[in-house]
């Protein structure tokens, strides 16, 4: 929850991926570590990964896979005590249960993040923040967010109070959220002497209480602004692109609006909902048509996995989106790329 710095793009994959909170070891001094994956040290748009207040390097991040939504840097604490900012998080991440905690405190840095559970969705905005029981199944969409905060609250002994909390979201000025973000940074850049098993359990203690104040705050009941509500519309089309079935119906209803409501979203844009995910599709096939991972797959292929089921309609509506064919846009591509190479070895 530090204010730490951002930049890092976004993966495109949805994980389920256990995750284990809450301390280990004892004694050891708490301090901020960097898990770094290998992938993430060549980005142009890396923050400075020094450990803050200290020296050394950061460490190896083995799979980007494991860790919570899926991020290519993250900043905690060791021991841990469930303080993370998780840099470069994938768009989707979805979990059946987290084993060893009991409730996500979610904070992003900027961009918004769909919050599913049950029945219950929320909208997050940046310096916004949301609970999620670890108890029960989650999904969570996010749309230009670099940075995600995290307090993952371990099980308490007993009665936990977090073990089944409803989702919930909290404002931005939220009192007990303020200081919570505050003494997480403070903690994550090293500047508090965390150095004693009392003083430790001490900042537990004083961080779960404060999660527990966040309630004393009324919570927020009213609608997202169109445009969040919008965006936040757009993060769930272009999650679900790949399903033929996806309908206005069905997307108004995931986010607790009439089908009118948001047909009228899109109106406000200049366009219409059927408008807007065919053009989607037809922009990921372009993308697809000139990537070199998908230059042996058939067209067909393609269209089926961006969400066309009849192949006619796929190539008419792509020469009408880009005046050519999805063949010819390949064939194109692979003269284009042909050429740059001889021109380099000549």
């Amino acid at each position: 929850m530090g204010e730490l710095e951002s930049g890092l793009r976004r993966t495109k994959r949805t994980r389920h991926a256990p995750v284990a909170a809450g301390r280990q070891g004892s004694a050891a001094r708490l301090m901020p570590i960097w898990l770094v994956a290998d992938s993430a040290r060549t980005h142009r748009n890396l923050p400075d990964f020094k450990t803050p207040g200290l020296a050394g390097q950061p460490r190896r991040l083995e799979s980007s896979r494991d860790v919570p939504f899926e991020a290519k840097a993250i900043l905690r604490m060791e021991p841990d005590v469930g303080l993370m900012s998780c840099f470069d998080p994938a768009p989707l991440w979805a979990f059946e249960a987290l084993a060893e905690a009991s409730a996500l405190v979610v904070r992003p840095s900027n961009g918004i993040i769909v919050v599913h559970q049950e029945d219950a969705q929320v909208v997050v905005a940046s310096r916004e923040a949301a609970i999620v029981s670890c108890t029960k199944a989650a999904r969570f969409i996010l749309t230009d967010v670099d940075r995600l905060d995290c307090f993952l609250l371990p099980r308490g002994d007993g009665d936990d109070p977090f073990a089944d909390v409803a989702l919930r979201k909290f404002g931005q000025d939220n009192g007990a959220l303020l200081l919570l973000g505050h003494y997480a940074a403070a903690l994550m850049r090293g500047l508090l002497p965390m150095n004693s098993d009392g003083l430790q359990d001490l900042s537990m203690r004083y961080m779960r209480d404060l999660v527990a104040n966040m309630f004393e705050t009324p919570a927020i009941e009213q609608a997202p602004r169109p445009a969040m509500r919008l965006r936040a519309i757009m993060a769930e089309i272009e999650a679900r692109l790949d399903q033929h079935s996806l309908s206005a119906q069905e997307v108004a209803s995931q986010h607790g609006v009439s089908t009118r409501y948001l047909q009228k979203l899109f109106e406000a844009e200049g366009g219409t909902f059927s408008e807007y995910v065919l053009r989607r599709r037809l922009e990921r096939a372009l993308l697809l048509l000139q990537s070199s991972e998908a230059q042996t797959r058939p067209i067909s292929s393609i269209a089926f996995d961006v969400g066309f089921d009849d192949l006619s309609y796929f190539n008419r509506t792509f020469r009408r989106r880009f005046g050519s064919s999805p063949r010819e846009i390949r064939a194109r591509h692979r003269a284009n790329l042909e050429a740059q190479g001889s021109g380099g070895s000549g």
